[in-house]
């Protein structure tokens, strides 16, 4: 085989892997645009976290989240639910269904719900999975007293989620008061009593 015919099939291999690159970002970004127009649908106010929380006060002692009606969370919308739960302490734990640590944290997410009333703490699990369906089949088996929503990528790169579990909490006046990435027994629950305790 001479150089030259060796070039032309290096540049033709090239190609069709070039091509075949395209491909894979091609359906992508097609996924990545069902996913932002399931996340547009999702933002209907019936779904949004605010009516969740409206909802709230009936269900919030024995109402369980079975993963049903899963939204997408966009950044915009969980900034404007804590600004409307001013007055309250918000909870938002970003976990997976694949995470050790994550499952093995819930039991404490979900007695925080429980000891506390709807109006003075509010939590919001936030699920990194990549599909809805395995969040779904996890919380039919194991419902949680708490709603459970989809991250969006742009929510996701606002907090600079790395790894999970990851929990961020907020005061009574809206603001990020404390977080923590990785998960270490009573330390959540120690973040919100402290939070509880103050005027």
């Amino acid at each position: 085989m001479t150089g030259s015919n060796r070039l032309i099939r290096l540049m033709v291999l090239g190609c069709v892997l070039a091509l075949l690159c395209l491909a894979a970002c091609s359906r992508d970004e097609g996924s990545d645009q069902a996913d932002e127009q399931e996340g547009r649908k999702a933002s209907a106010p019936t779904d949004s976290p605010a009516a969740v929380e409206q909802q709230r006060p009936a269900a919030s002692r024995g109402g369980l989240h079975d993963g049903s009606n899963l939204q997408t969370l966009s950044y915009s919308e969980l900034l404007e639910f804590i600004d409307g739960s001013k007055g309250k302490v918000v909870l938002v734990n970003f976990w997976a269904t694949w995470c050790p640590p994550c499952r093995q944290e819930l039991p404490e997410l979900k007695a925080l719900r429980e000891k506390y009333s709807p109006e003075q703490l509010v939590v919001l699990g936030v699920s990194v999975d990549e599909t809805k369906e395995p969040v779904r089949r996890f919380m039919q088996d194991e419902p949680l007293n708490y709603p459970v929503y989809m991250s969006s990528r742009e929510l996701l790169a606002a907090y600079q989620v790395s790894g999970v579990p990851y929990t961020v909490v907020y005061d009574r006046n809206g603001h990020q008061a404390d977080d923590m990435a990785g998960y270490v027994a009573g330390e959540v629950e120690a973040m919100v009593r402290n939070l509880m305790q103050e005027n």
